[in-house]
C-alpha cells in the first residue's frame, strides 16, 4: 500500500463542506479528482492525485496557467488547501523559475481550465444578476390587490391574502382558473386555495425547489417553473413542442383545451389553437411581435397584454370589468398584472 494514498471518497466529502467549491468531471478510471473553487479575485482549480496523495493548484498568473505542487498530502493537508488555495506572487514566480519549475500545459488543458473559469464567472455573475433583482424588488412600490371570485374561493383568497404568512414578502405571481387561485411570494413560500389541480399540487408540494412562475387554465391545464430551472406542466399534447422550443417566459391558456400562448424570453410569442378577437393584430403591429412581456387569457375570450416597454393593453372583458380597468386609471393608480378566471367575471390584479 502506498503511504500516501487519499480516500476518493474522504476527499468529496470534505469537498462539500465547502460551498464554493464545486467537482469537475474526470476520467473514471483514474484515481485523479478535479475541484472548482470559486475563490476571489480569481478561481483556482484542484486536482488532487489520490494514489500519491499529490495536491496541484492551478491559478492564473500573469496571463498564464501555473501549477503549485505539493507532494504527500494528508486529508488534513487537502482540507487546508481548500480553506485557502495557495496564492502565486512575482517573489514567489521567480522562485519557481531559478528552480526550474515553471508551469506549461498542453493546449488541451488549457482549454480545460478556460471553460471552468467562465463556467466560475458565469455562476458567479447568475448570483449577482438574482442579487440586484431581489434588491430592485425590495425598492419596487408596494403593490395592491383587486380581484373577484365566487364567494367560497373570495373567502379563501381573503384568509390568505390577510393572514401573516401571506402579508410576508410581496407576491410575484399569481395564477388562477377562476375555481381556485394560486400566490408565489418573494421569498419563495407560495400559498392557494382549494380546487388547485390534483397533479399540479402535488407537484407544489413535493418539489424540493421554490416554484418561480406558475400559470393555470381551464380543464386541469397548468405551467409551472421551478428555481432549480425544472419545468412542468399538463394539458394536450400538442403544448410540448411550444415548451421545449425556447426557454419560456409565460404561459396563458384560453376557452378551449388546445387554445394557448407562449411568451419566450426574448420577448417573442406562439400560440397554437383560436385567439381572442383583435389580439393577433394587437401582437404583430408595430412591431410589437418580439417585445412582449406578458399575456393572460380568460375562459370567455378576455385579454391582457404587456410589453416590455410597460405599455398595456386589454379586451374582451365584461362591461363590469371595463368599469374595473377606467376606474384603475382615472384614480392614477398603475396596473402591473391581470389573470383571468374560466367563470365570468372571476379576476385577480395587481397594481402599485
Amino acid at each position: 500500500m502506498i503511504a500516501h494514498r487519499l480516500s476518493s471518497k474522504e476527499v468529496r466529502k470534505i469537498a462539500k463542506t465547502f460551498s464554493n467549491c464545486r467537482e469537475i468531471p474526470t476520467n473514471k478510471s483514474s484515481n485523479t479528482l478535479s475541484f472548482l473553487l470559486a475563490t476571489e479575485p480569481n478561481p483556482a482549480r484542484i486536482q488532487i492525485h489520490c494514489d500519491t496523495g499529490t495536491v496541484i493548484t492551478l491559478r492564473i498568473f500573469d496571463k498564464l496557467v501555473r501549477h503549485i505542487f505539493k507532494h504527500k498530502c494528508a486529508l488534513r493537508d487537502v482540507e487546508n488547501i481548500f480553506r485557502n488555495p495557495p496564492e502565486l506572487s512575482v517573489t514567489k514566480l521567480d522562485e519557481l523559475q531559478e528552480k526550474g519549475k515553471r508551469a506549461s500545459m498542453s493546449d488541451g488543458q488549457m482549454l480545460d481550465i478556460g471553460e471552468t473559469i467562465l463556467a466560475a464567472e458565469s455562476e458567479a455573475l447568475k448570483s449577482h444578476n438574482h442579487s440586484i433583482q431581489k434588491y430592485r424588488e425590495d425598492l419596487m412600490p408596494e403593490k395592491e390587490y383587486a380581484c373577484s371570485f365566487p364567494s367560497c374561493v373570495m373567502k379563501e383568497v381573503d384568509h390568505i391574502l390577510q393572514s401573516p404568512s401571506g402579508k410576508k414578502g410581496r407576491i410575484t405571481c399569481a395564477a388562477t382558473n377562476g375555481n381556485s387561485a394560486v400566490f408565489l411570494y418573494q421569498h419563495g413560500h407560495w400559498k392557494g386555495t382549494d380546487g388547485i389541480p390534483r397533479k399540479l399540487s402535488r407537484k407544489l408540494l413535493q418539489h424540493k425547489s421554490s416554484p418561480t412562475y406558475l400559470s393555470m387554465g381551464s380543464k386541469e391545464r397548468y405551467y409551472a417553473s421551478f428555481e432549480d430551472g425544472k419545468k412542468v406542466w399538463d394539458g394536450p399534447q400538442s403544448m410540448d413542442f411550444f415548451f421545449l422550443k425556447k426557454p419560456v417566459h409565460c404561459v396563458a391558456f384560453g376557452r378551449a383545451v388546445n387554445d394557448f400562448i407562449v411568451v419566450y424570453e426574448d420577448g417573442s410569442w406562439k400560440h397554437f389553437g383560436n385567439m381572442p378577437s383583435g389580439l393577433n393584430k394587437l401582437l404583430t403591429e408595430n412591431g410589437r411581435a418580439n417585445n412582449i412581456d406578458c399575456i393572460t387569457l380568460g375562459a370567455n375570450n378576455e385579454y391582457f397584454v404587456k410589453d416590455k416597454d410597460g405599455q398595456l393593453w386589454w379586451g374582451g372583458v365584461s362591461t363590469m370589468m371595463d368599469q374595473v380597468f377606467n376606474e384603475m386609471t382615472e384614480h392614477g393608480k398603475e396596473l402591473q398584472f391581470v389573470d383571468f378566471g374560466c367563470i365570468e367575471d372571476s379576476y385577480f390584479m395587481m397594481y402599485t
